[in-house]
């Protein structure tokens, strides 16, 4: 079985996560250009979205052991690598089902759907997209950090 090089596509992702990220940061005026008219979606809705995918992606890429774990704690973070990815690929659709429109704009409604109160979990959703990967480094780091100094060492 021969293995997939993982350099290039972690390197790929990070491009991808930093690019997006750039154009979020700056506010790049791209990002408010229509992609589609008549759905009323920006491109900053894709930019954004491929931005996340490619982080959760950047996790896969990283780490051998989410691609083939050996241990039951390797299983358990393939798991919850599987929920970042769902998260990451569900934003929009949430997003969505929260602001009624594809453009994620919020106000003074009656009824949830485009509310403020909406727009607080459209907020919590994608900080939580966003930041539950780093958490999950951090975390796995920790672990595997902590798991070497618990294991007997052999020699003096």
């Amino acid at each position: 079985m021969t293995r997939m090089p993982t350099g290039p596509g972690l390197a790929l992702c990070l491009l991808v996560f930093f690019a997006c990220m750039g154009l979020l940061l700056t506010g790049s005026s791209l990002l408010t250009v229509a992609l589609s008219e008549r759905l009323g979606l920006p491109w900053g809705t894709p930019i954004t979205w491929l931005g996340m995918v490619a982080l959760v992606f950047a996790l896969w890429f990283g780490s051998a052991a989410l691609r083939a774990p050996r241990t039951h704690a390797d299983r358990n973070y393939r798991r919850a690598w599987a929920v970042l990815l769902a998260m990451a690929v569900l934003w929009p659709f949430v997003s969505y089902a929260l602001a009624g429109n594809w453009s994620y704009s919020f106000g003074q409604r009656e009824g949830f759907q485009g509310s403020s109160a909406a727009a607080d979990w459209f907020f919590r959703y994608s900080f939580s997209v966003l930041l539950l990967p780093l958490l999950f480094v951090f975390v796995r780091s920790m672990h595997r950090l902590l798991a070497g100094r618990s294991s007997p060492r052999s020699g003096p």
